[in-house]
Parts: C-alpha cells; structure tokens; sequence
C-alpha cells in the first residue's frame, strides 16, 4: 500500500483500496459503496459518477426533495424502481478494483527525461463536470512517453441553472476553475513550478 492505493511491486502498477461489503439498499447502504472506494488520483472518478449521481438523486436539498427520500431515513429500503441504477452502482464499485495504472510516469531505463509538459483537459455537460491531467515526457533516446497523473469529476451544483435551465457557460467555468485548481496543485507536487 502506497499513499492509500495499492502498488503491485512486481508489474509497477497501482491500483484502488477499496472496502466492499454487501449492503442494503438503503441510503446508508448507498454511502457505503459510493465511499468505499479510496481514489486519491481520481483515477475512477469517470466510471464512480453515475453512483455519484445516484446519491444526488437519493439524498436532495430538504426543499427540493419530491420523491420524500427524506422521510426513508437512514435504513428505509429504497423504492424498487431505483433497483437497476442501485445494481449498476454495484457493478461500478466492484469493478473500479480491476483498474489499475503505470506508478511511473516513464519506464525505467528508457533513457533520460528531457522535457515535460502537463496536457490537462476539462468539459461539463448537463448533470456534471470533469477534468484529466497527463504528463508527457520527451527522453534523450527520443521516445516520448504519455502518462496518467490525475483526474476529478463532480455532479453539478445546484446553483447552475437560471430559471429551471442549465446554463452550460456556467457549468464550462465550473470545470474550468477546477482544472486551474488541480493544475496548480500538479505543479507544485511534480516542483514544474515556484510556490
């Protein structure tokens, strides 16, 4: 175990600690899946929003709650037309323990790096934003070489609708800040960057 993820020291490889048990099909039952997985990088983090979406679903603001999950409390089992989105959410948290990534940004002994640039990528659609970063490394040899350094996902707030509409410029500059964010803190941890 390496900074909360598993390092498989023979392939190189990390991949996510996750906690799984069987649950019920309730709202406590459906925060123990969603945060089960410890993802640091967020290297799940586009397969975990649709369980990210469920919860938003299952647990409303208080005033805009029209299916009363509220009232269900913590152990009340969830209605059964939630039953396949419940299963997919299943499915997603079982397999994110498969997934797996290089530790290095470059193999070893494939020569030294010459440059690096981060190559980050953002967008936001209608229920939620996103964002990538990758690393790529020029060699000595001349070998370039393109790695995953992190990524992060987020269901929309609620504030970006104007009168019942999204508006995606505002969603677009939620996906954007957060990219600046993340960046900032990649440069910072890889020293590509002053403080």
């Amino acid at each position: 175990s390496s900074l909360g993820l598993q390092w498989d020291m023979e392939t190189d490889r990390l991949s996510i600690k996750t906690e799984l048990k069987n649950r019920p099909m309730t709202r406590r039952g459906l925060l123990g899946y969603v945060m089960s997985p410890y993802d640091p990088l967020g290297i799940a983090a586009p397969v975990m929003l649709l369980c990210k979406l469920l919860q938003r679903e299952v647990f409303p603001p208080l005033n805009d709650d029209p299916h009363n999950y509220a009232a269900l409390g913590w152990d009340g089992i969830l209605p059964s037309y939630l039953k396949k989105q419940w299963e997919q959410m299943v499915s997603t948290c079982y397999q994110v323990q498969d997934l797996e990534i290089p530790r290095s940004f470059y193999p070893i002994g494939s020569g030294t790096p010459i440059s690096q640039q981060l190559h980050a990528f953002a967008d936001a659609y209608d229920l939620a934003i996103c964002c990538a970063i990758f690393v790529r490394t020029v060699m000595s040899t001349g070998k370039i070489f393109v790695a995953f350094v992190c990524g992060n996902s987020h269901v929309l707030p609620r504030g970006t609708t104007f009168k019942g509409q999204l508006v995606i410029p505002r969603a677009e500059l939620c996906a954007a800040t957060m990219l600046v964010e993340k960046v900032r803190e990649v440069e910072l941890e890889l020293g590509m960057c002053p403080p």
